[in-house]
């Protein structure tokens, strides 16, 4: 496993190991969601359960990054609080609209799923410009 880091991550850094899995868990979880919401995927009900798992490490894992982090990144920054908020936002969309219709067979609620991948959009974007720092 560490040559496996070691390709990824050359100096062998603990941050940027662990923003690599924050990426991927972003794009596993949400993206899967959000591609199982869209297609019709069997299994989605199995898919998307562990697909959750995914999406709540994604907040764990960009705690340790800035826990990590070279560069000096603080909990005081605007977009991480920012960015967390939002991820609070998408999960509750998900858990609260979109999951329970899916659970009940009928197709997620068009707003709801907007408003889910808004908020997903949102959150990248806050990670990709770190507004404020």
């Amino acid at each position: 496993m560490a040559g496996a880091l070691a390709v990824v991550v050359p100096d062998g850094g603990y941050y940027q190991a662990v923003v690599v899995a924050h990426v991927m868990a972003v794009i596993v979880g949400f993206g899967g969601l959000i591609a199982t919401r869209r297609l019709a995927v069997a299994g989605a009900g199995r898919l998307e359960a562990k697909l959750e798992w995914v999406v709540y490490a994604v907040p764990v894992l960009g705690v340790v990054a800035v826990m990590t982090s070279a560069d000096g990144w603080h909990f005081s920054e605007p977009w991480i609080p920012s960015a967390f908020l939002v991820w609070v936002a998408a999960v509750g969309v998900y858990q609260v609209r979109l999951r329970p219709e899916r659970l009940a067979g009928r197709p997620a609620s068009r707003n709801a799923g907007l408003i889910f991948d808004a908020l997903v959009v949102a959150a990248t974007a806050l990670m990709v410009m770190k507004p404020g720092a």
